[in-house]
Formats: structure tokens, sequence, C-alpha cells
């Protein structure tokens, strides 16, 4: 029997499957002929600047990843966004997609390759090492574009193909465009069937780690409130379910309790930012000892900071060899060669204020440009009116 099939079954079936959830994996020993994408998806709306009508659970896969990349641009570096923009136009947009969701699905299949070596190609030159991590997240960033059933779904995979395209710049995507794009004759181009790659490949080195004064000149905008942080813990879903529980109704409470103008909204979108800051569940813990947190030098607490920890857990950091930055991962704006160490002790009226306690999640800044694996343990703090103020008791380096 013959279990042959077109590019076109291959990637439709795998994409099918991943949105049902019934695929994880797909592997093929070894692929066969140069990739030939399939047709691209005719839009079922007007191609205008607008998602189509209805939930993305509805569209076709190209429009869920021309939405993608449409949502990805105001999320790019100032300095790509207009490069960007001009790029996208809407006959790019949809060829870049088509080629796009096949490169996605061809890694399921081990003929991805043949556009890797335009991005990497390009990339490479461009930013090193790094190009590996920027393929890596616009395949995933993709890959949930093309699995997306809400517009929750669409942000998380632009954000995702946004930290991709970062990395490997906009001269990276424009090559790929021009590769793929049809030319006048309307005619699709095929890539080129790539030899084998050396059997032992060496690995890359380790990538260095940024110059953070370069990183504050180039990006200041964006470092300014830490508006591109973005810690990689719990998922909403989880964070919900534990603030569906009774642990969960306490940590609201207490939130409600120090802000009681804020509305429930406001309490519960708290609430949820500070459980996914963790890589694990929150435990609730009341305690009557003091807690510290580290600023740099010359900065102060904020009066509603949350996050804290015990003097012997600073003291593990410290031990780690990690870099204070790294183990707690530190927004850049927050990231010093010296640090102030700030103690803040429970109301003496108070008995045993709540907090709750959990490792500190990897955190990711710039679309991916500065990483942190983090791993400390942290003391969420949820109502400050219960602790007093915070006072200095000595500094440390990074």
């Amino acid at each position: 029997m013959d279990f042959r099939v077109s590019d076109t079954q291959l990637i439709d079936q795998a994409m099918r499957d991943l949105a049902m959830g019934s695929l994880s994996a797909f592997l093929i020993p070894r692929a066969v002929a140069p990739l030939s994408p399939p047709p691209v998806d005719p839009p079922r709306h007007d191609q205008g600047d607008e998602d189509p009508p209805g939930q993305p659970s509805q569209w076709s896969v190209t429009d869920r990843v021309v939405a993608t990349l449409r949502r990805c641009v105001p999320l790019l570096p100032r300095e790509m966004q207009q490069a960007a923009k001009s790029l996208f136009t809407r006959e790019t947009l949809y060829w870049l997609a088509g080629f796009l969701v096949v490169w996605a699905g061809g890694h399921l299949a081990g003929y991805g390759e043949a556009i890797d070596v335009i991005l990497l190609g390009v990339g490479y030159a461009m930013v090193g090492w790094s190009v590996f991590q920027g393929l890596n997240d616009l395949g995933h960033g993709i890959a949930l574009a093309t699995t997306a059933k809400t517009q929750h779904d669409l942000d998380e995979a632009a954000k995702r193909t946004a930290a991709g395209l970062t990395i490997l710049t906009i001269n990276a995507l424009i090559a790929l465009v021009a590769k793929v794009k049809p030319a006048s004759g309307g005619k699709r181009p095929v890539a080129e069937e790539l030899p084998p790659p050396p059997a032992d490949p060496p690995l890359p080195p380790k990538v260095p780690k940024p110059d953070l004064k370069t990183l504050r000149e180039q990006y200041a905008e964006q470092i300014k409130d830490a508006k591109t942080f973005e810690p990689q813990g719990l998922t909403r879903e989880e964070g919900k379910r534990y603030l569906d529980s009774e642990q969960g109704a306490q940590l609201l409470q207490e939130l409600s309790a120090a802000d009681p103008k804020a509305s429930f909204s406001q309490v519960y979108e708290r609430g949820l930012g500070m459980v996914r800051s963790g890589s694990d569940i929150p435990e609730l813990r009341k305690i009557s000892s003091p807690l510290v947190k580290i600023v740099p030098q010359g900065a102060s607490v904020t009066p509603y900071s949350p996050y804290f920890t015990t003097m012997e857990h600073l003291d593990e950091a410290i031990a780690s060899g990690k870099g204070l930055d790294e183990y707690l991962a530190l927004p850049i704006t927050s990231s010093a060669p010296t640090y102030d160490i700030y103690q803040i002790s429970p109301l003496t009226q108070v008995d045993s204020p709540a907090v709750f306690v959990n490792k500190v999640a990897p955190t990711s800044e710039l679309g991916g440009l500065v990483q942190h694996v983090g791993g400390a343990t942290q003391y969420i703090v949820p109502n400050r009116s219960l602790w007093g103020s915070p006072i200095k008791i000595g500094s440390i380096g990074n």
C-alpha cells in the first residue's frame, strides 16, 4: 500500500491534529523532495487591515497567521516597526503567512530547514548564535497562531512571533519575502533542496550576556516601566484556577483590603499577575518575621511592591553564584552593579499577616534579548498596610 501524501495533505492533517490536541510530535526519518507550498487560503473577507468576522477558530489558518503578523508589529523595537509596516502589504502578508504555515508544519516532517537557511544565513550575519533562539521563538509563535481559537490566543502568538523577529532582525524577514514572494509571472517559488547536515554539528558557543548599558540606550522606551518584561511562569488558566481556590480567594481578599477603591477586575488582574510571576503554585503562610527586598543603590522601595524574600533566601541567592539579577529574575530597570537591602516587619498590632510563597519564574524582556532563569524563593506580600515602612539595613554587589 502506498502511504505517501502530498505536502498539502501532510500539513493540513498535521495542523488539524495539533488543533485537536491529538498530536504532540510527528517524525518522518527523511523528507523527500524540495518544499512546494500549498496554495494560500483565499481570504474569506475583504483583505483590509481588519480581522475577519467571528472568532479565530472560524478563520482559515492563513487568516490567523496574517492577524498574528499584524499584531506583532507594535511589539517590535521602535526602529523595526516602520520597516515592518512597509513590508507587510496585503499581498506580502498573505504570501508570507502561507509560507510560514508550511515552514512551522514542515519541521514536523523534517523539511522546514529549506526556509531555515534563508533566515539563518541573514540572521547569523546580523546577530550570531542568537539566531537559533530567534528561529525557535518564530516557529513557536506561528505554531500557536495556526491553532488559535480566541483573540487572546492570537495575542500570545504575536508576542512569541515578535520575540523571534526581534532577534532575527527585519533584514532576515526581507530576505525571506524576497525568496518566497512570487515574481510578476505569478509562479510560486520552490525552496532549493539542501545537502544533508554534517553528522555531528558543533554545538553553538554560549551566547554572551547582553551589555545592559547598550540595551538601556537602545531600548530606553521599552525598558521604562518594564513594559516588555514577561514572566514565563504559570499560564493564565493555571492562575485562574488558583484564584478560584480557597487560598486564591484569600489572596484576592488581602489585595482588596490593601486598595478598597479598586474594582474587582483590577484586584483580580493584580492577583493573577502575582500568581503568574512564579513557576509553581503559591503556598499561603502566616509569618511574623521580617522580609527583605533589594533595589538599585540609591533607589527606594515603592509602597505597593509585593515581592520580597527572607534574608536566608537572599543568602541562598548570593551563594548560587548566578548574580542576583539572574536568580531573582529582575527586570532591566531594576538591575544594577550594587543593591541596597531594605527590610520590612509586620506591625506590632498585626497577628502574623498572610504571605504567598513560591519560586520566581524565568523571565523574558525585549522580545527575548534579555532572559533570566529565576529560581529564587519569593514572598508575595499582598497587603503592605500590615507591614512597617522599609528600613535600609545594608548594601550588596550583584
